[in-house]
């Protein structure tokens, strides 16, 4: 109960060890462990939330390219989740065949397979872009003569944008 996150309630119950799969103590930490479970849910509904509100403009790090910051930010929404989920796993069989877990489940699966969706979507929206903008900047002439007969570079802010992107 004192414990801020779902992450350090496990964290301190990884601290037992074996100790928590004896019979009398499994009894008296069952309650405990399905409040785990219960919170969670309640993580991956309020993850879930977030990343259903700024999935179109997803804040990125600063300096970041955009398709790999949308990235980044998406992945770390799942990492955030994902990580307690596994540790969960290891819960005793009563608690992962309970209805808690067993929603809690689901609504994990269903949202990493969402945030995968979008990735892939946005990889796509990108190709799509890149391909389209470097096939008319790619074709432009590098050096260029300027009026009073000098050359000069014509390297476009968007193939820099794209290289940043692959880099």
């Amino acid at each position: 109960d004192d414990c801020a996150t779902v992450v350090a309630a496990i964290k301190l119950l990884d601290s037992f060890g074996d100790l928590l799969r004896q019979p009398l103590l499994m009894e008296k930490v069952e309650m405990s462990f399905l409040k785990l479970v219960v919170n969670q849910t309640q993580e991956i509904r309020t993850v879930d939330t977030l990343f259903q509100q700024c999935c179109a403009a997803p804040p990125r790090t600063r300096n970041m390219p955009l398709l790999s910051g949308s990235l980044n930010w998406g992945r770390s929404l799942l990492h955030r989740v994902q990580l307690p989920v596994k540790k969960l796993e290891n819960l005793p069989k009563r608690i992962i065949e309970s209805q808690e877990y067993m929603l809690m489940r689901q609504q994990y699966v269903d949202f990493k397979n969402k945030v995968a969706a979008w990735e892939a979507e946005q990889q796509q929206l990108w190709n799509q872009g890149v391909n389209e903008q470097l096939s008319i900047k790619l074709r432009n002439s590098l050096l260029v003569r300027t009026p009073d007969e000098s050359l000069q570079t014509n390297f476009d802010a968007a193939v820099t944008a794209v290289l940043r992107e692959c880099k």
